[in-house]
This record gives structure tokens, sequence and C-alpha cells, in this order.
């Protein structure tokens, strides 16, 4: 599927699929084995309580991908992140994050009025509820909800009223942070197994890119000209040979027309006229 996307084959509809655009990431980190790229992917991250700070994450040295699990509490609440990485750092701790990803549409439940004990709808408020208990019976010494979207800027509205929906309604707060996709973009630019160049290709296709300069324009202009040496004028009048000019191989005629009685664009048999020939001069 990585491949028919890459080469235009699928709908634009079908393009827009954040769980499509989800499955070709991680399933290329995951087949690629690439536990530095993830690494170095996920600590882009930057939490919602401070914006400034990145998550941190220790070393890699096994990662298991779940992907669309479906996570409860013990009281009933239920949820379906996108994916969840249990990851087991060296010394045998571990750190469970489970990952929210979303392309060109924002959260599918948002928070709802009400105060101490009363649900919780947002949909990153109730994932984290769902993430804490997993880590908690798991025991996992650390969790994290990871907002990823395709924003050039943390959208902090989206974390700020989950994060205070659990507070107002009494539950443990998050620990929230945001990632764009745009940042795994560059991240590849160094990779050599073909999934991640084939990966890095697609993102770039789906403009998923922090700014990366101008391109140059291919064609400066439509008309082709040709600049001699030593200019340092204009002259309006006749080159004279050995002069700086600047000369048109083929200067452009301009073609006089009308339009007849029945109103049909005619071009005229008579000659079009020659422009005035130019020049630089001291």
């Amino acid at each position: 599927m990585l491949l028919a996307q890459l080469h235009g084959k699928l709908t634009r509809s079908e393009e827009d699929l954040e769980d499509l655009l989800t499955s070709h990431v991680f399933g290329a980190l995951k087949y690629s084995g690439r536990l530095d790229v993830l690494h170095r992917f996920l600590t882009g991250a930057l939490l919602q309580r401070d914006p400034g700070t990145h998550l941190a994450l220790g070393e890699i040295a096994v990662c298991t991908y779940r992907f669309w699990p479906w996570l409860c509490t013990g009281d009933g609440v239920g949820c379906e992140p996108d994916l969840v990485l249990e990851l087991q750092h060296p010394g045998g701790t571990g750190t469970l994050v489970a990952i929210e990803a979303k392309y060109k549409h924002g959260k599918s439940r948002l928070p709802t009025p009400g105060g101490h004990d009363d649900p919780v709808n947002d949909q990153l408020a109730r994932e984290w509820l769902c993430v804490h208990d997993e880590a908690r019976r798991g025991g996992y010494a650390r969790a994290h909800l990871v907002y990823l979207t395709a924003d050039l800027v943390m959208p902090r509205a989206a974390l700020d009223e989950a994060d205070d929906e659990l507070r107002r309604k009494g539950r443990p707060g998050a620990e929230l942070a945001w990632l764009s996709w745009r940042r795994l973009t560059r991240l590849l630019d160094t990779a050599l197994e073909p999934i991640l160049v084939d990966l890095a290709a697609l993102l770039r296709r789906a403009a998923l890119t922090f700014f990366e300069g101008v391109d140059r324009p291919r064609h400066a202009s439509p008309i082709p000209y040709v600049f001699a040496p030593d200019i340092r004028g204009i002259d309006a009048s006749h080159a004279a040979p050995g002069s700086a000019a600047l000369t048109w191989p083929r200067p452009p005629r301009a073609r006089p027309y009308a339009f007849d009685r029945s109103g049909v664009f005619q071009w005229p048999a008579a000659p079009a006229p020659r422009g005035r020939s130019w020049r630089f001069v001291p």
C-alpha cells in the first residue's frame, strides 16, 4: 500500500486516512528495526505542561508495537489509541507510550461540562485514563500519551482542554506530549533501508515537512536571451558591430488581430511588424 500511495494510485480520500499514514510510518519503523530513528522521533515530542521541554526516554533496548489495541480502565472507560509502544530499557525498566495520531482531522471527542466524578469525554483524556491504568497493571515505570499531528506548532487548546477536564473531574493529571509528523521526514534523510527511503519520499509527497527553502524556478523566462560581455547601459538604437548587447536569437513578433462581423477571431494576412533592435552602451 505504501508503494501504491507513493505512485499516486490511491484516491484523495484514501490518502487522507490517518490510519493509513500511521500504518505506513510505524510499520516501516517496525520492520526496519531502526530503534535509533524511533527514539529520535519520539524524543522530539514537546511536553504539554512545559512546551520548551522534550519528552525524555531512556535508551530503547526492545520495542513491542501494538496497533489499534483496545484498552480499558477498571471502571469501564474504554478507548482505542492508534498505537501503543511497550519500551524496554537496559536494566529491565519499562515505559508505555501511547500515540493518538491525527492527519487532516481533530479529536473525535471533546470535553463536556461537569465536576468531580462526572464521566470524562475528551478523546485524549479518556485515552490517558486507559494508558495510565494499563501501565500500572503492567508494572511500567512511566506512561506517556503522545498526540501526533501534522501541525507546525503545538495545538495547545486540544491538549489543555483534555488536561483541564481530567483535573476538573477529579482524575489523575495527564502526561501529555505533542509531536509532528513533519519531524520524521528529515530524520530519514540519511536512511539507507529501502523501506525508509520510500517512506521519506511519501512524507514529502504529502508535504509533511518543515520549511526546507525555496525551490529555484525551472524557467526563468519564456524568451531565450544572450548576454554579451561588458554590459554598461541601454540604448534603443540599432546595435553596432562588436558592442556589448543583450540580444534575442529569435525576437518575438507582434501579430495584429481583429474580430469580423460574425464575432469570429481572425488573424489577418498582413505581415507582422518587426520589433526595434536595441543594445547596451557605455
